[in-house]
């Protein structure tokens, strides 16, 4: 854009002066490429005037925003009338999509803007050399996903460990991996249209439906298991078997409690006497401080008090700054190949631990709560768990001691009307 030019005695400048005009949301910039005061007021009524009369004419102007055409192609056609307008329009150009993807990507403040860039740039890649904004199309991203493979069996992206190595045959995508895709290409569409880079939303109104996902049954523990995978951590590695006891037992990720940046778990974090944990999450950290507590049973709080006193660690040092995330990560996958389980992650501990609160009857909502999620829906999806026939028996207790807690005292609740009376 260039610099804004002040106009001379005799309504001239030597520069040509940018027009800076905005419709609601929608802002236009653009050289009016003339030098004089006179042609520069005209040049902008006339888009005034157009936006104003709708229809055909401001969706001229939201082209003349996508660059499709220059200011004075636009002029010149509208002093002709809506005839040449028209044709302006359809032999107008497009603006390159790699262009709309590169703005939308300086403008976003996403943190995982990185993944979102490449998959817009796979999809961009997909619609052939050189696509433009006018090929993002509802047909274009319904044939895009459905032939969507999984990257790490893409031939293009995978790496040849060797020389004749043949590429494995490529592999349907996912409904999750598709729908993240659809998303990625939604978020473009949906900044662009705001923008007036683009004139119709591809994908909104359900015009490209959601793929169905997967439903996975989430990694869960036995009780004989988790005997043999912590006597296997104890034996190899007795002073990191605290980490995987922290991640079993209370449900935090590896980078709440091993990180290179804070939010860390420190000592004073952890409070012994109340037999509670204290946890910032760094996924959203961005949102602000939102601080969880999680009790700590007695196994956890004797092994903190072990540990603390061992390393002789206190109040804001690290608690496991002694140890690297590489060595919890090594003895967890020691444990999981004693039980049989080599595919269970260290990721898969904090569904452990929220799938035994779950079977200990501990509420949804507490689960929520402990786990650190923003939505109820994130958590619902323990819900596929239910508590065992004993705790459902002691759970009944309960709930029958808050009813009949009055028969211990003898006094009737007030909440009955009339019970004195009939008494």
């Amino acid at each position: 854009m260039p610099r804004a030019a002040k106009w001379g005695r005799n309504g001239t400048s030597e520069t040509p002066k940018p027009i800076d005009l905005r419709f609601g949301k929608v802002r236009l910039q653009i050289s009016s490429g003339v030098y004089t005061k006179d042609a520069w007021t005209l040049r902008r009524n006339a888009i005034r005037e157009s936006w104003a009369l709708g229809g055909l004419w401001r969706d001229a102007v939201m082209a003349l925003i996508a660059k499709r055409f220059t200011l004075a192609a636009f002029y010149e056609a509208r002093q002709q009338g809506e005839p040449a307008v028209r044709t302006l329009m359809a032999t107008s150009g497009s603006e390159p999509l790699k262009d709309l993807i590169r703005d939308y990507v300086k403008q976003s403040k996403a943190k995982d803007i990185r993944h979102t860039t490449q998959k817009l740039q796979r999809y961009s890649a997909a619609l052939g050399k050189s696509p433009s904004v006018a090929d993002v199309t509802t047909a274009s991203v319904e044939a895009f996903l459905a032939a969507l493979t999984d990257i790490r069996t893409h031939p293009r992206t995978r790496k040849r460990p060797y020389k004749g190595w043949v590429p494995s045959t490529p592999v349907p995508a996912k409904g999750s991996t598709i729908n993240r895709y659809r998303a990625a290409i939604g978020g473009l569409c949906t900044w662009a249209v705001k923008k007036g880079r683009m004139t119709e939303h591809p994908i909104a109104g359900k015009k490209v439906e959601k793929y169905a996902e997967p439903h996975h049954r989430l990694p869960e523990m036995s009780a004989d298991e988790y005997r043999e995978y912590m006597a296997t951590a104890r034996a190899k590695r007795p002073d990191v078997a605290v980490v995987l006891l922290l991640l079993i037992h209370t449900g935090c990720d590896m980078g709440e409690l091993m990180a290179e940046t804070p939010p860390v778990l420190v000592v004073r974090d952890v409070d012994f006497a109340r037999g509670r944990i204290r946890y910032d999450r760094p996924k959203t950290i961005r949102w602000g401080s939102l601080p969880r507590y999680v009790p700590m049973p007695a196994v956890v709080v004797e092994a903190m008090r072990a540990h603390v006193a061992e390393y002789g660690v206190k109040g804001e040092q690290a608690a496991f700054g002694m140890f690297q995330r590489s060595e919890a990560e090594w003895l967890h996958r020691q444990a999981a190949q004693a039980i049989q389980r080599p595919k269970l992650t260290i990721k898969d501990l904090r569904h452990v631990a929220a799938i035994s609160w779950v079977k200990a009857g501990v509420h949804i909502r507490l689960v929520m709560k402990w786990l650190g999620h923003r939505s109820l829906s994130q958590t619902m999806r323990y819900t596929d768990y239910e508590p065992d026939d004993a705790v459902g028996a002691e759970m009944a207790e309960r709930a029958a001691l808050t009813l009949t807690k009055h028969l211990n005292t003898g006094s009737i609740p007030n909440a009955i009307p009339g019970a004195e009376k009939t008494a």
